[in-house]
């Protein structure tokens, strides 16, 4: 019976847990990424139906709702295609469900995008409430440069014998 327990073994397993534990964590971050946007749709819907709708302090106009939607949809066709074309250069057989491709093609077009705009909207709103200073005012004179202190030297000269008798 072979007995070799080596520490191989042990990071091995411990990378196969945390890639388990990130890949549990990314499926349910999708799943309410899902959610989410799935109850975004069905608001933007009503928005599209009732010509704009106010939720809480926030108003979803019609333009808003359909460009959030329009975008879900391009990016619902353009990521099975872009997956089929990188497979075809690749050379693999395409192994991935068509549908998850479709949904998180919608997903990531309409609240991801929408996502990003909003950040950028906030950075734009940041850089504006910036205080701009006034550059400051060139000196009006040059100060003359400093030049150290220098002690002035001691004239050389040589030792004799009796300079340690001396110093006592």
């Amino acid at each position: 019976m072979n007995q070799n327990n080596s520490e191989v073994n042990y990071a091995l397993f411990a990378i196969a847990l945390v890639l388990t534990i990130l890949y549990f964590i990314f499926a349910v971050v999708a799943v309410l990424l899902g959610m989410v946007c799935f109850v975004l749709t069905c608001l933007a819907i009503a928005a599209l139906i009732n010509g704009g709708i106010t939720i809480g302090n926030d108003y979803l106009s019609p333009e808003d709702a359909r460009n959030f939607i329009l975008r879900g949809i391009g990016f619902a066709i353009f990521v099975p295609v872009f997956w089929a074309l990188l497979m075809a250069f690749i050379g693999e057989q395409n192994s991935a469900p068509l549908e998850w491709l479709i949904l998180g093609g919608y997903v990531f077009g309409s609240a991801g995008i929408e996502v990003l705009d909003a950040m950028e909207q906030a950075e734009k709103q940041e850089a504006n409430q910036q205080i701009i200073l006034p550059p400051l005012p060139e000196p009006d004179h040059q100060l003359p440069p400093v030049v150290p202190p220098t002690e002035p030297r001691k004239p050389f000269g040589y030792a004799s014998w009796d300079d340690e008798e001396l110093n006592r």
